[in-house]
Formats: structure tokens, sequence, C-alpha cells
């Protein structure tokens, strides 16, 4: 018990001596709670009665039953606690101290970073990830544009300010710092409440607690846009190079310029503002990146035309230099002022087209947001690039338009034209030149220029340079050239110098027109005036001169076989009066009427003229007007020629037309009759023959019509050969006589062969046999009943002939020229009628010439006809 009670009392020493030395520490600072000095002093009170309490002491009683003896324990003990505690206080005042100083350099560092932020244009932000609640600096309000009073500290706050293009990125970027302790560094755009876009720098990271567990993430944003500007403005500078180095057209260029102007800078409306057709600048192109949004303003563009000096294009025009408004709805003089307002159209730039010195239009760009961009260097260096780089582009093109056309021009000219170095090399050669010289371009280029000169005109090529190198063009002028094969003609000469991009002569370009015939008309007219006269009047066409009122004052002598005048009877002979009909001679009459009115002549024209006999003749003719010295019209010189028989052969033609649908219709309306009747009734098996055998004689008939047409088509090809082979003459012969001896029979007459000679010759069976049975019909044909008709033949010692004669009515004298002539009918010209193509005749002569023989004809009117071919024989070794 006493054990218990001694050691209560020591624990309530210590524990005393704990409470005062921390009641002395909190006087110290009161505002840091530390119990460490009472639990050290707790912990060696409740020790010393534990010790007293569990285990026996083996202290004398003696010594606790000497009162004085205990309380020097107690107070030794006590003293020691003491001093203990107080030695403890000590210590943790210092590191009080420390850390108090720690404090202060900590919020002074904190202070100054802020400070260093600030100058840098740097904002702090931090995003709680519990919470989602972002804390921003004040001047991260500023980098956004947002008032601190209107931002909730939300995310989604955050969100509206940044670019709806660039959101996605930012919340991907935080969701991976947020998960996987990435670091933020990201650019991106922020659009102000003033509509401005700027781009964004942020860099952070994510902090940690005591646990390591994510809490925040923290980090900083500053403003990039101008370094972001300057780095497009050389993506754009590229772009643009690019765009106008491979463009194709003027429109697509300007299309593609805006695509990139829009996608970097924002631009949202180009106009292009030209001056070639009228003293003022309009539009010539206007691309909207919405089209929807600026119907109003395309149309006021559209619509409107800029003088000097007006807002915006004209003031870019008068200075030659940029103009831009910051926000053009808000300009007093602009004419689109309401429309721009209305569209919400705000920055705007001008940008001049420049090329050679020289502006060439404007180009206008617009946006629904302020001109933000500094107007520094390289802003200015990308617009006037880009104003240079379109008028280049678009002289380009105008010049490559030029040089094709001309190079059109040059290939299709006939004229020659050339280009020689200084030196005298050959280096452009066109096809005119090629035809003028007989030179093909590839053999002359790089050719010396002597090769084409005379050496008589050597001197006259040198004089030509030193013209070229004094900056003069050499006018057109007469002189002698030499072609391929040495032939020299005459050409008129003109040369102009050709200078490089420098200024610097490096070429002459000539041009050389072929005036031979005109040199040797003229030069024939000069020595022998006569000789032109004998030209005129020996020529086949009627040449002659009238009055304008219609009167001949010249004629050559190829008026009498055309009219039957004399060129003297014909002299002073009004026109009319050689006018067929009065239809005639009212035409002809009104047509010289408005020739005199318009003092022009006429081609190719066709009259009808009266021969001196009264048959009437067809003339085509051309004239030309005739002026005298003080150039008025005097009357007309013109030339005729008879057309009369080619008009005979296009009614020939005509009429053959006419037969041969005749001659077609026939046997077909026979063959459809016949086989119609077949159908459609029953009749006697007599009458079936009868009706079968029509339609096989009209089917024959119209066989032979249409091997007529082919055969002689086939025939006038060039690339269609007979094939030539041995042939008996007298087995031809034989078969034809037998293949005709029905149509002989039927015409009552009597065939016959005279010299039967067995000869072999070198045709053609199947052709042969054609020509023999086409002069065997002609000449039953045109026989009387009764008469006879008979082949011979005549051996020669190298050819056989072939006659075919018969005793009918002859052919007139007319018609024997024309005889082997395609749709020549003898029926035509007063012979019996018959049946027929007209082509029979032309086509045999068309075999007997390809089987290398000859054919011919005698025959007297009323008293028969002969018709023969000849052909070479047969010899071994023909191929």
């Amino acid at each position: 018990m006493f054990s218990i009670c001694v050691c209560c009392t020591f624990g309530t020493l210590f524990l005393s001596s704990g409470i005062i030395t921390t009641k002395l520490y909190q006087n110290i600072e009161n505002k840091i709670k530390l119990t460490r000095p009472i639990v050290i002093t707790v912990v060696f009170g409740i020790f010393f009665v534990a010790f007293f309490s569990i285990k026996e002491l083996e202290i004398s009683s003696e010594v606790f039953k000497n009162a004085s003896n205990i309380l020097f324990l107690g107070g030794f003990l006590f003293s020691t606690s003491l001093a203990l505690s107080l030695i403890f206080l000590l210590r943790t005042k210092e590191q009080l101290v420390e850390i108090e100083s720690s404090r202060h350099q900590l919020l002074q560092l904190q202070e100054e970073s802020r400070a260093a932020l600030t100058s840098a244009q740097a904002g702090m932000w931090s995003l709680d990830l519990k919470t989602n609640r972002v804390i921003w600096d004040d001047y991260m309000h500023l980098l956004f544009g947002v008032e601190p009073k209107r931002f909730k500290g939300t995310l989604d706050d955050v969100m509206e300010s940044i670019h709806p293009k660039d959101r996605n990125a930012i919340l991907s970027n935080l969701k991976n710092a947020a998960e996987n302790g990435a670091r933020i560094d990201s650019i991106f755009r922020v659009i102000r409440s003033d509509g401005s876009t700027h781009f964004i720098r942020g860099n952070g990271q994510l902090f940690y607690d005591a646990e390591h567990k994510p809490i925040s993430l923290k980090g900083i944003c500053f403003d990039v846009t101008d370094m972001m500007l300057s780095q497009n403005y050389g993506v754009i500078s590229e772009a643009i190079a690019q765009t106008l180095a491979n463009g194709d057209s003027f429109h697509q260029v300007i299309t593609d310029i805006f695509q990139i102007l829009n996608n970097y800078m924002g631009w949202e409306v180009i106009i292009i503002w030209e001056n070639s057709r009228s003293p003022n600048l309009h539009c010539t192109q206007f691309i909207s990146s919405a089209p929807e949004k600026h119907v109003k303003f395309q149309q006021a563009v559209q619509n409107t035309t800029i003088t000097k000096g007006e807002p915006l294009a004209g003031v870019a025009w008068a200075t030659s230099k940029l103009a831009f408004s910051r926000n053009i709805s808000e300009e007093e003089h602009f004419l689109r002022t309401d429309i721009t307002k209305e569209e919400n159209l705000q920055g705007s730039i001008a940008v001049p087209i420049f090329a050679n010195g020289t502006i060439h239009g404007i180009i206008e760009l617009y946006k629904s947001t302020p001109f933000i961009e500094q107007m520094d260097s390289a802003f200015i260096s990308l617009m006037h690039n880009l104003g240079r780089g379109v008028g280049q582009f678009q002289r380009r093109k105008i010049a490559e338009a030029e040089r094709d056309e001309l190079a059109s021009v040059v290939k299709a000219a006939p004229d020659a034209i050339y280009i020689y170095t200084l030196d005298g090399k050959i280096k452009s050669w066109n096809p005119g030149a090629e035809h003028l010289f007989g030179w093909e371009k590839q053999e002359i280029l790089g050719q010396e220029i002597y090769k084409i000169l005379p050496s008589e005109q050597y001197a006259e090529h040198k004089q030509t340079v030193e013209l070229c190198k004094q900056g003069k063009v050499v006018s057109s002028f007469e002189t002698v050239r030499k072609k391929k094969d040495g032939t020299l003609f005459w050409v008129t000469k003109s040369a102009s110098p050709i200078y490089d991009s420098e200024g610097q002569l490096i070429a002459i370009s000539n041009i050389l027109r072929d005036i031979s015939k005109e040199k040797r008309e003229y030069l024939s007219v000069a020595k022998n005036e006569e000789k032109f006269r004998a030209f005129v009047e020996t020529t086949a066409d009627w040449v002659w001169e009238i009055t304008s009122d219609g009167l001949f004052t010249y004629s050559n002598p190829s008026v009498y076989p055309i009219l039957g005048y004399s060129a003297e009877e014909i002299i002073g002979k009004d026109l009319s009066s050689l006018l067929y009909d009065t239809l005639e001679k009212k035409r002809i009459k009104e047509e010289i009427a408005q020739s005199v009115v318009k003092q022009i002549g006429w081609t190719q024209r066709m009259i009808r003229l009266c021969h001196k006999n009264g048959q009437l003749r067809y003339l085509q003719g051309s004239a030309a007007p005739h002026f005298n010295e003080t150039q008025k019209l005097i009357g007309f010189r013109g030339s005729d020629r008879d057309i009369t028989e080619t008009v005979k052969l296009e009614n020939i033609k005509a009429q053959f037309v006419s037969i041969i649908s005749h001659e077609l219709r026939t046997p077909l309306t026979s063959i459809f009759g016949s086989l119609g009747l077949l159908v459609q009734k029953e009749m006697p098996p007599e009458a079936y023959k009868e009706l079968l055998t029509i339609a096989y004689r009209n089917s024959e008939r119209l066989l032979h019509i249409v091997n007529d047409i082919l055969d002689v088509e086939k025939l006038a090809q060039p690339n269609i050969k007979i094939p030539l082979q041995p042939v008996p003459i007298l087995k031809v012969i034989q078969e034809a006589l037998s293949s005709i001896h029905y149509l002989a029979e039927k015409s009552q007459i009597t065939m016959e062969i005279q010299g039967e000679i067995r000869a072999v010759v070198l045709g053609n069976y199947e052709r042969l046999m054609q020509v023999i049975i086409n002069l065997l019909s002609n000449a039953i044909k045109f026989s009387n009943v009764g008469n006879k008709v008979t082949v011979s033949v005549e051996l020669f010692p190298d050819t056989i002939r072939v006659n075919v004669i018969d005793r009918g009515v002859g052919i007139s004298e007319e018609l024997k020229p024309k005889i082997f002539s395609r749709f020549v009918q003898c029926d035509s010209l007063g012979c019996i009628s018959t049946a027929g193509s007209g082509l029979g005749l032309s086509i045999c002569k068309s075999i007997i010439e390809q089987l290398h023989g000859q054919i011919g004809f005698s025959s007297k009117f009323g008293e028969g006809s002969t018709f023969y071919f000849d052909l070479p024989l047969y010899r071994e070794g023909h191929a």
C-alpha cells in the first residue's frame, strides 16, 4: 500500500512537470499546440508507477521510512523531469524559428514567381480532380477574355471559351494527365468575348496528396498568337507559292488560295476586283466559306464599282499599299457598311495585285471577327507576296494564252516563220517553212542560216542582223531564198529582234511569204503584155468585160465555140440580149444591180444563155468589180465556163435514177404479184409453173440490174484488181452463146461463130463471160427481128480480137463519144427504146482495161454496129 502511494506521488510529480513545461511552450508560441513534452512526462510517470507496482523493489523499508530521504528522492526526480522538459522545449523553439523562416521564404518565392509569370504574360490555373473546380489567377481571365465575375470556375466555363475544333483535344489531354500522370503541353485557340481568336499554350502537371493519390492538375498558360501567326505565315506562303506554281486557271488558283487563307487565318470571304474593262474596279470573283450567309453581300459587291480612294479596295488601288480595317462595319464611308453589319463581317484587308510594277486588281478579304493581326513585317510580307504572286500568275497565264495562240497562228500560218540566233543557228521552224523550203524541222534545226540563203544574199543577211542589233524592225521587202533542192524563189521578208527577260537581244524572228507566182506573173506581164493577152485569148473559158450597164467591152475568142458569136460580134452587145428567157433576164439584171450597189463581184454563178443557133447553153463563172483610177466602179471583169454537158450528165444521172427505180420496181412487182397468187389461191399445176417462171425471170432481171450497179462501183475502186489466168477464148464464147440463147430465140435473132480459133488469152474466165454476154445482149436488144448476130475471132501475133457484130439500128454520131460512159442509154438519144441500166458498156470497158486489153466499136447509124475487144495471148511464164 505504501508502494502504491509512493508511485502515485512520483507520478503526480512527473505529470505536474510536464504540464508546467507545456504551458511555458504555449506561452512562446500559442498558434501551434505541441503535446510532445507532456506526453514524455506522462510516459515517464506511467513507467515509474508500473515499475513499482509490478516488480517488487529491493529497497530497504528503512529508506522509505525515512521521510527526509523520500522527500529528497522526490525532489530529485521532479527536478530531473523538469530539466529534461526545458531542454526539449528549447530545442523545439529553435525548430519553430527555422520553420517560420522557411515559410516566409516560401511566401516570398511565391510572390516573386507570380510577378515573373505576370511579366511573362502567363497565367496560373488549377483543376481540382474531385470537384472539377477550376481556379484562375487574374491574368488567366485576360488570356481567355472572360471577366472574373462571369467565370463560375467550372470546366464547362473554360470549354466555352476554347475554339470548338480544339475542345476535344484539350479534354483528351486533361484526361490523359489525370489518369496517366502525363505532362500537359498543348497549343489551342481561344475565342474571346470580342470575337477575336488567340493562340494559347498551356502547360501543367498532376499533383498528389500524402498518400500519393492524384488531387489536382496545376499549370500555366501564355499567349503565343504572334508566334503561331509567324509560323503560319511561313506555311501559308509556302502553300500559296505551291498553288501558284501548279495552278491551271486563275479562277481555280484564287479558290485554292482562299481555302488556305480560310484554314490558317480564318478569312471567310475573298473578292477579286479588276479594272481591265473600265476605269473603275469591278468584281470578277466572289468566294465565301459559307455562301448562304453572304448572299446579300455578294449581290451588293457584284452590283458595285469602286473608284480610286473609296474604302477599302479603292484605297489600296490609289496608294498601291495594303489597306485594312479592324472592323469594316464601323467605317462611315464604306459603301457596303449596312450589309456588312447585317451579315456580321468585321475584319477586312485589301491587297494590291502587282505585276511588272503595275496594279492589275485588288484582293479583298473579310472575316466575321475583328482584324487583330499585327501589321508587322512578316504579315506585310505575306500580303505583298500574295498580291505579287497572284499578279505574276495572272500575267503568266495571259502570256501563256497569248503564246499558245501565237504558236497556233504560227503553226497554221501558210507563211514561213523561223528564228535564228545571233550566230546564225536556226532554232525554230514552222510547218509553213517546211512546206516553203522543203526542209523538215528535225533536219534544219541547229543548221546555219546560210543553208537557205543564196550567196548573193549573204550581205543582205548581215545587214538585217545589224539593224536588229540596233533595235530596229526590218519592214517587208522582196528578196530571194533557196530551197532544199537548190531552187531559188522570190519571197517578201520581214525581221524583228527577240529579247530575253533582261532586255538582251538573243535571236531574230523572220516571216517569209512566197511570192514566186506573183513575181513570175508580174515579170511576165511587165515583159510581154501580148503573151498574157495570148493566154487569155487561147483559154477555153470565155473571158469578158462588161460595163455596169451590162454592155460587153471585151471578149476573148472562146465565146465562139460556146455561143457561136465571134469576139467582134459580142463587143457592144447587151448581156440581156443573150439571156435565154424573160425569167433569166430579170434575175441577172437584179443581181448585177446589187453588185453595183455593194461594189462586189460574184463567184461560181450559173447563167443560162442562148446560142446563136437558138440552143440553150449553161455557163458558170465568176467576176470581180472593175474600178477606174478614182476608184469608181465602171464595170466587171470575169470568165465563164461552158457546163452544158455537165448539166446534161446530171440530167442523165437523174434519168438513170428514174430508170433504175422503174427497172427495180417492175420485176419486184411481178415477183410480188406472182408469189402473192401462189400463196393466196389454189390453181392447177400449169398455172403454178407459169407464175414461178415469171417470178424466176424477173428475179434474174433484177439480179442483173443489181450486179451492174455493184460492178460499176467495184471496178471503179483502184485497189480492186481482177486476178489473171489462162482462159481458152473459144470456150468462153461458146458458153456465153449458150447462156444468152434463150434471149435470142425470144427476139427471133440468129447467133453464129466465125473463125473458131482455139487460142488461150491472159484474162479472167468469169469477167470475160460477163463482157461477152453484155455485148451479145446489147446486139440482140438493138437488132431487128430476123437479124443475125455474129461473133468472130481474129488472131494477131501478140493479141486476139473478139468481135460482136449486129445488123441493128446502129449508133448516132452524137452518142458515139459517150457510148462507154455511165448512165448512157441509146434510147435517150433517139434509138429504139429498150430496158437497161445504162451501165453495161461502162462495166465492159473497166473489165477489159483491167485485163490489160482494149475495147472499141464501129457503127453506122441505121446499118448496125461492131463492138470488139483485144486481149494479150497467154505465153508460158506469164504471172
